[in-house]
């Protein structure tokens, strides 16, 4: 049985907030309303059919479960996953998927992070993401983005994150893509 090889690929991470807040890593930050993103990359997908791994919530379990090791180590509070954040995480994944492309802006509405959580109800002063294509499991993921040198490490390490929202989807050009989602709710009360 032949096995089908997928480059791998990151995206810039990237945090939009609403009020002011310290920018993460590669200098994405914004101020609403959002922009065009200038490092979106168009792919030519080899299969535009978003699909979810028969295991996928085992996968996101063990990402989440590495975040927060991670943030432990470094003396952060761990993140916990909120249900609109993962949602929005599984059907940007599907959308990078369906439209062939890998960027945190959509290459044709301009959409991004912000834009999709506030559209899916997540009432945030900042929210936060990382991208990835093409790893095979969590520890290989997250390995990428603790390796990474434009941000993504330190959206992961930032103090400021309250809730997580994860989605592994397979398809595309990168086979998987992986999306994480970081959130502060706009209250303090706000679960």
């Amino acid at each position: 049985m032949a096995t089908a090889t997928y480059p791998t690929r990151l995206g810039c991470c990237f945090v939009t907030a609403v009020l002011a807040v310290v920018a993460s890593g590669c200098g994405a930050f914004e101020v609403l309303p959002l922009s065009a993103n200038p490092i979106a990359g168009v792919i030519t997908p080899e299969d535009k059919s978003c699909g979810t791994p028969d295991n996928s919530e085992a996968l996101v379990a063990e990402l989440i479960r590495l975040v927060n090791e991670e943030r432990a180590a470094h003396g952060l509070d761990p993140v916990s996953p909120h249900p609109i954040l993962t949602a929005v995480a599984g059907d940007y994944a599907c959308t990078m998927i369906e439209d062939g492309y890998f960027g945190h802006y959509h290459p044709e509405t301009g959409g991004g992070p912000g834009a999709r959580a506030q559209e899916a109800g997540y009432q945030y002063r900042a929210v936060g993401e990382n991208l990835a294509g093409g790893q095979r499991t969590p520890a290989e993921v997250m390995k990428d983005w603790m390796d990474s040198t434009v941000g993504h490490r330190e959206n992961i390490l930032n103090p400021m994150w309250v809730h997580v929202g994860i989605a592994v989807r397979t398809g595309g050009r990168y086979g998987t893509y992986w999306v994480q989602e970081f959130g502060v709710p706009w209250s303090d009360d706000a679960s």
